[in-house]
Formats: structure tokens, C-alpha cells, sequence
């Protein structure tokens, strides 16, 4: 593995984002987005932290090879403060009223209730111009990357199903995600915003695949609780036959088919 530091600023990193499309946030042991949606002033600090040069954490990506000369950028750490300094430079939010004015060069900005377009020009600019300390991995395979996701979120309060993920390995997550995404999760399932950030779909799902493997293959469990479904995801790491996917999807396709609408 090789680690690198990248010296980009947010305008570098947005513009990646939304036009060379050579910054992805979707990497498929990320937690889903929108994890700070409702939390205006914690968004808000994020924003003054910037401002006012106060510790950020680090950002950390999978650099991966598009073609012989270019290369893409999978966040694996980091993409709330990412969405969140985009969305705010996109006005989709204004500043909370508590958050705290910020001194820059001796002059004091005021930020509460403000959008990016309402900030002064040295505010606007000082955003812009940060820089995240990034750390980019490269020649990292599957395994490596989920024990780093494992060890990054160690200490964070992510959620039992959240914290399944890197242990059910990159390709079942990618095909987890796969059916997380298709049409009966999204349009019959009536999981709430809340429910959907804490992954309790994925949840659902893994119990519902727990449950199937017991009637089948003889999986033995003690409940359906959030620290079993832990421990079903790391079983079946390196060990989800084809058969077994099949079946799944046969159901989802059937029950996909038997609801109109969210049930």
C-alpha cells in the first residue's frame, strides 16, 4: 500500500466533483448520505471551523486508475465534511443564527443565518481556499481497505448496521448495495430519513438473508438483534454463493413485483 498526501483546495475538490467526475462519494462501504441532514448547526461549525482555522479531521481516499494517465478518488473518510462544504458553497443551506462570528486578519465577519452568497468576499475566499489534509491510498486491495474503513469508524458513533458493512467484504457489499438501491427498497419500502441514515435498511436486509440461510443452509443464530447481524456479515465474507444471491434477488423480484406502491 502506499500513502500520499494531496494538496488540494475545496474548490479543487468541488470542481473534481461536479465536472471531471474524478471525486467519488459512493464508494460502497460508505455509510449513505445525508447523515448530518437535520443538524443545521453542526453543519454550521463545519463552516466556521474553516473560517476560523480551527482543527478539521483528515479526509481519506482510494486513488484508483481510470486510464493510463488519469485517475479517480474514492472517499472513504470524510464525506459528510465534503457534502456538507459543497452543499453549503451551493446555497443549499444558510448558516444557523447561533453560529459564532469569526475574526479573519483582524476583521470580525458576522456568519449567523447567512448564506455563501451572503458572506463577504474574504469569507467566500478563505472557504475556498482551504485545504483538507488528505490522505490518498493507492495499490490497496479489497481486504486492506475495509480493515482501514473498520479502523477509521472504529471510535465513531456508527450505527451496528453501518459497522456490518466493511465486515461482510467489498464484493458483497457492492452486491448488497445493488439491491439497497433497486426499485423495492426505494419505492415499496417506507423506511423513514432517520431510519435510512442509520442503515436500517441494509439491516432489514441482512436479517432477512440470516433468515433464509438458516431455512437453507442451515445458519444458526440466537436472534435477529443489530450485534448478530455483526456477526452473520463477517460469516459470510469470502462465503455468499451464487445459488444464495439468486434466491435473494428471486424474492426481491417477487415481492418488487407484488407491491404497487410503499407498504
Amino acid at each position: 500500500m502506499i500513502k500520499t498526501t494531496l494538496n488540494w483546495t475545496v474548490k479543487n475538490l468541488k470542481n473534481m466533483y461536479d465536472g471531471k467526475n474524478t471525486l467519488q462519494m459512493d464508494h460502497v462501504i460508505q455509510r449513505q448520505s445525508g447523515q448530518w441532514d437535520g443538524d443545521k448547526l453542526k453543519k454550521s461549525l463545519l463552516i466556521h471551523s474553516i473560517l476560523a482555522n480551527y482543527p478539521v479531521p483528515p479526509i481519506y481516499c482510494l486513488k484508483e486508475p481510470l486510464d493510463e494517465k488519469n485517475f479517480s478518488y474514492s472517499i472513504l473518510d470524510g464525506k459528510q465534511r465534503l457534502s456538507t462544504a459543497f452543499d453549503y458553497i451551493d446555497g443549499r443551506y444558510p448558516l444557523d443564527e447561533e453560529t459564532p462570528s469569526v475574526v479573519i486578519d483582524e476583521v470580525t465577519y458576522e456568519l449567523g443565518g447567512r448564506y455563501f452568497t451572503d458572506l463577504d468576499t474574504e469569507c467566500q475566499q478563505e472557504i475556498l481556499r482551504f485545504k483538507f489534509t488528505i490522505y490518498g491510498f493507492e495499490d490497496a486491495d479489497d481486504d486492506l481497505i475495509e480493515e482501514i474503513f473498520f479502523r477509521l469508524n472504529n471510535s465513531t458513533p456508527l450505527s451496528k448496521p453501518q459497522k456490518a458493512r466493511p465486515l461482510m467484504g467489498t464484493e458483497n457489499a457492492k452486491f448488497i448495495n445493488s439491491i439497497l438501491t433497486g426499485s423495492f427498497f426505494t419505492e415499496k419500502c417506507n423506511f423513514s430519513k432517520l431510519q435510512l441514515r442509520k442503515s436500517d435498511d441494509m439491516c432489514t436486509l441482512l436479517q432477512s438473508m440470516m433468515l433464509l440461510d438458516h431455512k437453507y443452509n442451515n445458519y444458526e443464530y440466537a436472534s435477529i438483534s443489530a450485534d448478530e447481524v455483526m456477526k452473520y456479515s463477517a460469516a459470510i465474507k469470502g462465503n455468499y454463493s451464487e445459488e444464495q444471491k439468486d434466491l435473494l434477488l428471486e424474492i426481491i423480484d417477487y415481492l418488487d413485483d407484488a407491491f404497487d406502491e410503499k407498504e
